[in-house]
């Protein structure tokens, strides 16, 4: 009993190292990636970057997602045991599977870029061959998955990062380089891209190696017989792992999937710098919100209908307030970026990326973007409760109705981008995540109505959760707030 609770205590340990080290992963491969794509981006004409930040990452996610994501999730899911050589075997060789299915999902990816694309971007210089390239990058990539796989698998976080680190600094490093000094153009994202998986494969099996790990770990192996190689239940789990890969995909990149259909370079471009601007306050200020509000809800709700009545009432004491004050501490930051960043995004544009940005549709879309923020911060709170506390049959509605929005949001958003060009699609994002919150709130009161029907204290009535009044700032805030932009829009339209 105790070495079970001893073993059940190291997965914890190592799953809160496993998140300190990926947060300084976040923070060094974003900040760093950040100011170089600045000095990048001010180098560079902004149809080379729509078609480097748009497509040339439309085709490498697509790529990777379809190749190798279903098997990172059977395989991650499988615990390895040193003294069961079958399974960690059975492991390395179903992962190795992912590379002969990224050689023909590349091919054929690359391929359809090629057909479908237009002569808007034929005109620019070795189109074709960054294409090819980027292809040949995402196929050596995937190479090093079963070695990522391994080192996983044995929660070995800070290896990952350090590897991921490495490969992320050289990778904006060159890009900067070949951008700036050499002068490649567009061929510097294909470059430096072979170069990042070149790093990955080599840090990654460098690092088994000098650990003298035994060879059947590393490489496929042969057990006698193909159900002993592959197992079944691994393979399946891979099969049932496929479709899930496609939603996920549909749902990251839905908006880029958009604009290679319906935008010009040009504004892929000028998207490409809102978003990497916009999404800053996402990565680093909701995001650890959302996991930390997604782990605390899972300990106290998971269970709550099975409890007994006191043990739900504590729980939803404990619970509410914290819910309500969560969402009152992220509407509160997102209306910072409401207030002031409209009316000084044209500056921040100017200073950033000078006036090859700053003239173009950028600060209009940058302005539209900090409202997006605001639905960003509330929808991750509410879908992150959402994900804590929903059985099977209701995650299964949930997302099917997220494949359902982002149909919507495809649609909408190829008829916005038509009216009011890239802020059309910003627009049309804040329509998919109204839908998004508005459903999760309406699960978050059902909730809520149910968990509660049966209180008899005085202390905790019936409710719905959430309201609208409870997580408003009071109405002196939301004047100061509305002053506030006031005062910003006139000194911006006066001094401007």
């Amino acid at each position: 009993m105790s070495s079970k609770l001893n073993e059940h205590e190291q997965i914890v340990s190592a799953g809160v190292s496993g998140i300190k080290y990926l947060l300084v992963l976040q923070i060094l491969s974003r900040g760093f990636t950040f100011v170089l794509n600045v000095l990048i981006t001010r180098s560079v004409e902004p149809e080379i970057l729509g078609i480097a930040n748009i497509q040339l990452q439309l085709l490498l996610n697509v790529i990777l997602f379809l190749s190798r994501e279903a098997f990172r999730r059977a395989c991650l899911r499988q615990s390895i045991n040193a003294e069961i050589r079958d399974k960690q075997v059975g492991v390395t060789n179903i992962s190795w599977l992912s590379v002969p299915l990224g050689f023909l999902v590349s091919s054929g990816v690359c391929a359809s870029f090629l057909f479908l694309s237009g002569p808007e971007e034929r005109k620019i210089p070795n189109f074709e061959s960054t294409i090819i390239l980027t292809g040949i990058a995402t196929l050596i990539e995937i190479i090093s998955e079963p070695g990522y796989i391994l080192i996983q698998n044995r929660m070995q976080y800070k290896v990952r990062v350090w590897i991921e680190v490495t490969a992320v600094f050289c990778k904006c490093l060159s890009t900067y380089l070949f951008v700036v000094y050499f002068k490649l153009g567009l061929l510097s994202f294909a470059y430096s891209q072979i170069l990042f998986a070149v790093i990955l494969v080599f840090c990654y099996y460098g690092y088994l190696y000098n650990k003298n790990e035994t060879r059947s770990n590393i490489l496929p192996t042969y057990l006698g017989s193909i159900t002993r190689s592959l197992p079944w239940e691994m393979l399946s789990l891979v099969i049932n792992f496929v479709w899930q890969s496609v939603q996920k995909l549909i749902l990251q990149e839905g908006e880029k999937f958009v604009l290679w259909g319906v935008a010009s370079l040009v504004d892929m471009g000028v998207y490409s710098v809102v978003n990497n601007l916009g999404s800053l306050a996402a990565r680093f200020m909701f995001q650890p919100i959302e996991e930390v509000c997604f782990n605390v809800f899972t300990k106290l709700l998971v269970d709550i209908k099975n409890q007994e009545t006191k043990t739900k009432e504590k729980r939803i004491s404990e619970i509410l307030p914290l819910l309500n004050v969560v969402f009152k501490f992220v509407v509160y930051i997102a209306l910072y970026f409401v207030t002031f960043g409209p009316n000084f995004s044209f500056i921040l544009l100017h200073i950033l990326y000078t006036d090859k940005y700053s003239q173009t549709s950028a600060p209009t879309v940058l302005s539209w973007y900090c409202l997006y923020v605001l639905f960003i911060a509330v929808n991750g709170v509410t879908e992150a409760f959402v994900h804590a506390v929903a059985n099977a049959d209701e995650l299964k509605k949930f997302n099917f109705l997220m494949i359902l929005f982002s149909v919507v949001y495809m649609g909408s958003a190829v008829v916005m981008i038509r009216l009011v060009q890239t802020t059309g699609l910003v627009i049309a994002n804040c329509i998919n995540m109204a839908l998004r919150i508005f459903f999760s709130i309406q699960f978050i009161q059902n909730f809520f109505w149910e968990a509660t029907h049966s209180f008899k204290s005085k202390n905790i009535k019936r409710t719905k959760g959430i309201y609208l009044s409870s997580i408003l700032p009071n109405k002196i805030v939301l004047y100061l707030f509305v002053m506030s932009y006031a005062i910003c829009y006139i000194s911006n339209t006066s001094l401007c």
